[in-house]
């Protein structure tokens, strides 16, 4: 064989190991796209719930997570997620209705961190009652916007984006359920928001 026509087969052999390379890494690609994908949708169907009935008994977890996993892009590496999720039992409700409050109130939370920080979401049952704790590490509210917190009309820029109509829309869901929304929170040192909720 001759040296030019080596050099020929090796270069040939060269394109096809690096096409077969791009296929391969765009092959892992799309199975990571896919995979994304297909979170996405589960996340999307548990969430909304279309499926199913009005009111039926629910994980409420199932809903807190996913929402979780849709608001992954606005977590990114800056906030992390502590997850105490506790023993609690199904409550009968509108599931996609409680889906709201719990994204409503996650969203704030990405909202009130201004760089780096934590939301901690905990949950609890006691005396026939559930409670889901969504807290964050951000820039908090004064004493009387907590007061004014479920007011429609109260909007307060640079202390905690989607107060007002977010969480008006939240405590009447909530009520609707029988339930109750409370905030705990002070001027830089973070904001709590309970939810509670009967066993029925």
């Amino acid at each position: 064989m001759t040296e030019t026509k080596l050099a020929e087969e090796t270069s040939a052999a060269n394109k096809v190991k690096r096409s077969l390379d791009i296929l391969q890494s765009g092959n892992a690609g799309t199975i990571e796209y896919s995979a994304r994908i297909m979170g996405i949708v589960d996340s999307l169907r548990k969430f909304t719930r279309l499926d199913e009935g009005s009111r039926q008994k629910v994980d409420l977890h199932e809903g807190i997570d996913s929402a979780l996993y849709l608001l992954k892009h606005d977590l990114g590496d800056r906030i992390t997620v502590d997850r105490q999720h506790g023993d609690i039992p199904h409550v009968t409700c509108s599931a996609s209705d409680l889906n709201q409050v719990f994204m409503h109130l996650l969203r704030n939370a990405v909202a009130a961190i201004d760089g780096s920080g934590a939301i901690k979401v905990r949950s609890r049952a006691d005396a026939g009652k559930v409670q889901i704790d969504v807290g964050d590490s951000g820039v908090g509210m004064s004493a009387e916007q907590v007061q004014r917190a479920f007011d429609p009309t109260f909007t307060r820029s640079g202390t905690r984006a989607r107060v007002g109509l977010g969480l008006f829309t939240s405590y009447g869901i909530v009520k609707q359920h029988d339930g109750e929304i409370s905030i705990e929170s002070r001027l830089g040192e973070g904001t709590t928001v309970t939810v509670t909720l009967p066993v029925v």
